[in-house]
């Protein structure tokens, strides 16, 4: 939510991975992240650097059942805030986002 207020990100939930993308975003902008649900939160960092449209199609979550969790909130959270103060920054292009991944700078 604090994307949403903060950062004006369109979404409520930037780190729920119920999205979809296009492929053409997908292969623009490439995919850093490697573990965990960072995923999910660095496209939509991405999306809203670039100033791309986002919709939210509401969801119902229901407690687990069974099993257990696989998140792991301290090993993870560096990457989460890597990508949470990401998309605080000021609008950029594909290109940009094409060279970070590559190992250059944006």
């Amino acid at each position: 939510m604090t994307l949403h207020w903060f950062a004006r990100v369109p979404i409520h939930d930037a780190t729920s991975s119920f999205k979809g993308y296009s492929r053409s975003f997908v292969q623009s902008v490439g995919i850093e992240s490697h573990e965990g649900f960072e995923l999910a939160l660095e496209l939509v960092a991405k999306a809203q650097r670039l100033r791309l449209p986002m919709a939210e199609i509401p969801t119902t979550w229901r407690d687990r059942t069974s099993g257990s969790s696989n998140f792991r909130l301290w090993k993870w959270l560096p990457k989460y805030l890597r990508w949470y103060v990401f998309a605080f920054g000021p609008k950029t292009t594909a290109a940009k986002l094409q060279a970070r991944h590559k190992g250059g700078q944006e």
